[in-house]
């Protein structure tokens, strides 16, 4: 069986993983460790089911994020372009952007500790350097950013409807 830091997520409902005859764990640097059953054990289940909760936690963000992208794009092809009910989709976008970063990090913070924790090999340490990819976090501020010029834009064109 062959494991990735990123795949073992979607691979950690079936906690038998580690219970076949030879276990590969493979990073994406192209860096493979084949372990033998002994040395592998299944984890800290405490850490596994913190690892399912986040997952569910962000499966619903990004269908929520989704849905107001849907409900944004209808509105444009109504031609309802510059309205308060938008700016306030994008900003609900921004700030679900931002949730769902959160929760990638704490997922991928305890995926780690849970690979971590899932083999005892004599003589040999694991660790792992979490450093938190911010890309996603920016892209959540400068959608809110855009959120909040797009309201500004959506009330200088109500008052100048309501001047003329």
């Amino acid at each position: 069986m062959t494991l990735n830091l990123y795949s073992l997520l979607n691979s950690l409902f079936n906690p038998d993983f580690l219970g076949h005859a030879s276990t590969h764990v493979s990073f994406a640097t192209g860096l493979t460790f084949k372990i033998a059953p002994e040395y592998a054990n299944p984890g800290n289940s405490a850490l596994f089911v913190v690892l399912a909760i986040l997952g569910f936690i962000t499966t619903p963000i990004s269908m929520f994020i989704i849905y107001q992208l849907r409900a944004l794009f209808q509105a444009f092809t109504r031609k309802q372009l510059l309205m308060l009910q938008n700016a306030k989709r994008i900003r609900l976008i921004g700030f679900a952007t931002v949730v769902a970063w959160a929760f990638s990090v704490a997922a991928d913070f305890v995926g780690r500790s849970y690979v971590i924790n899932s083999f005892n090999i004599p003589g040999v340490e694991l660790t792992s350097t979490f450093v938190p990819d911010f890309f996603m976090l920016f892209l959540g501020i400068i959608v809110l950013v855009i959120a909040e010029i797009y309201r500004m834009a959506a009330e200088i064109r109500e008052e100048s409807d309501f001047t003329i």
